[in-house]
């Protein structure tokens, strides 16, 4: 029934959506339990150990997951894409194969409901969240609008303004920056000082050892330490060895060193 309505908004219809083919696969163990990431650079790749920061699988088993980007409209070959992605895999976690227990393979499964084309205008070719002449309806979602994933202030201001929303909701874009409510309500004008960032991730450090313990609170974090050494100028040795290290009291002695020294008077 909303067809009549939708079929002449730009972005719907014709949309081109993202998708992957995703290979989950459970073992008994990791072959390589120090490698829980990896990309590929010369082909669309993506592994990952999601079981290293939930608990999605029993006691010293892994959940990991490997996928290949799709071309758009690809239609790729079943055998052909589980035998590539069984060999990615092989790359990151030698001998799997003997630990493997369950798997699911989904060939094409949706990432985003629409790529921003340059043919269409990029960004500025998204739909928006109003639709017009239908009172009452919108549409929601990563792929609408112009301004994309709300990252900062800016962007969500932007999207308030050009949206016609009653509201927008930040969600990730707080991942890594709390203070954005506090420039959104007007009762911070400047970006937090380097030894507020330090105080928050050691205050997040803590939470995720009280809720997590120690070693599911160590492998959880890896995630959260971008967020906020890019904040914080962190030299590379020293994230490098936060996405690394197993060791909280050795995290917390890194963050720790990142805020600047006490000048006496």
């Amino acid at each position: 029934m909303l067809y009549p309505v939708l079929k002449d908004l730009p972005g719907t219809i014709d949309a081109v959506p993202a998708k992957v083919a995703c290979l989950d696969i459970g073992l008994s163990s990791l072959p390589r339990p120090d490698i829980l990431f990896a990309l590929g650079v010369d082909r669309p790749l993506y592994f990952s150990v999601h079981s290293a920061a939930a608990r999605l699988a029993p006691e010293g088993a892994a959940l990991v997951h490997a996928v290949r980007y799709l071309e758009p409209g690809e239609k790729a070959d079943r055998n052909r894409l589980i035998g590539e992605l069984e060999e990615f895999v092989e790359l990151t976690q030698p001998g799997w194969r003997e630990n493997e227990r369950a798997r699911q393979f989904l060939p094409a499964m949706p990432v985003i409901s629409s790529i921003p084309l340059a043919a269409k205008g990029g960004m500025n070719g998204r739909p928006g969240a109003v639709v017009q002449n239908a009172e009452g309806l919108f549409i929601a979602g990563d792929w609408v609008g112009s301004v994309g994933l709300l990252a900062d202030a800016a962007a969500a201001r932007r999207a308030y303004e050009e949206s016609g929303a009653d509201a927008v909701m930040i969600a990730r874009g707080s991942l890594g920056n709390p203070w954005v409510f506090e420039e959104l309500t007007g009762r911070r004008m400047a970006p937090p000082p380097h030894e507020e960032v330090v105080a928050e991730l050691l205050w997040v450090i803590d939470r995720a050892e009280e809720h997590l313990g120690e070693e599911r609170a160590a492998r959880y974090l890896r995630k959260f330490y971008p967020w906020y050494t890019v904040r914080l100028e962190a030299p590379p040795a020293v994230v490098d060895e936060l996405q690394r290290s197993a060791d909280l009291a050795r995290a917390r002695e890194l963050v720790a060193a990142l805020a600047p020294p006490l000048v006496a008077a």
